[in-house]
Parts: structure tokens; sequence; C-alpha cells
């Protein structure tokens, strides 16, 4: 396994996966991709509000459904957002809360909740993870099953 291999195998869940927007008090899945998410990440801020200009807008595929919207915004290599500082509404922190795996097992594949799943991310695989321009496929590798609660 190469250095960035590894720096990406040691990357927390935050920093692989894609990232859900809140839009005019609506949740819509907003989609980038993992070669472009280090382009965005220094911009991304929680609590802040963006103009979003110059992404592709397409139909949700059932069953990589998030939220109840029908579509999602694509980010392009030529999107841009910046933050909106004058007359900006206050976004409240969202609040989580807390199940047993039980209770998950219940949520699955009914489109109603999306839970966040705590797991371990093993690996990752691919050629030349380190250039942005490359667009062959990786490869992730996670853990998840329940532990007990100590």
């Amino acid at each position: 396994m190469s250095s960035s291999d590894s720096q990406i195998a040691n990357a927390t869940v935050d920093e692989v996966l894609k990232f859900v927007f809140l839009l005019h008090d609506s949740v819509i899945h907003a989609f980038i991709l993992a070669n472009r998410a280090s382009h965005y990440r220094p911009s991304l801020k929680a609590g802040c509000i963006v103009r979003l200009e110059r992404f592709e807008v397409a139909r949700v595929a059932h069953m990589y459904k998030v939220a109840e919207h029908q579509f999602l915004i694509r980010f392009l290599p030529s999107t841009h957002f910046g933050e909106v500082h004058t007359n900006a509404p206050i976004i409240k922190s969202d609040r989580f809360m807390v199940r047993r795996y039980d209770q998950l097992q219940v949520l699955a594949n009914t489109n109603l909740e999306l839970p966040d799943v705590v797991g371990e991310i093993r690996s990752f695989q691919g050629s030349n993870l380190s250039n942005d321009s490359v667009t062959t496929r990786v490869v992730g590798r996670f853990l998840f099953e329940p532990l007990p609660v100590k």
C-alpha cells in the first residue's frame, strides 16, 4: 500500500462520504465526487449559508435516496459556492439520536429515515488515489457490526 493509500485508509468517515446540504428549509441530497471533495472541503463549514452556482440537477435513484426530495444537486468541476454574509438566516445545529442495532435494522430499506451507522473504515484501494483528475473506481472496505456499549 502506498503512503497515499494509507492516508486514505486512516481517514475519518467525514472525509470520505458525500455531503448533504440544507436548502430553503428542505433537505436535498448534494453529491460531490470523492476526487473533488478536497477542492470543496475548505469551504464546507457547519451552519454556514452558501450561494451555489454552476451545478447540475438530476433525479435521485431510488436505491440511493436519503431524503424525500426527488432531485439531487450534483457538483461539477465548474461548480462554485461562497458563503452568504448579509441577511442570512440562522440555521440551528442538528440533534442526533443514539439507537440500538436492532432498531437500526427495523429502519433498513424503508426510506423513512437515514440513521447514522457507526463503523470502522478498514481500507481503500484504487489506482493513483492522490491524483484529483483520476476517475477510476475506488473500493472502500468498512466494518459495520453491533458492538456492546461499555
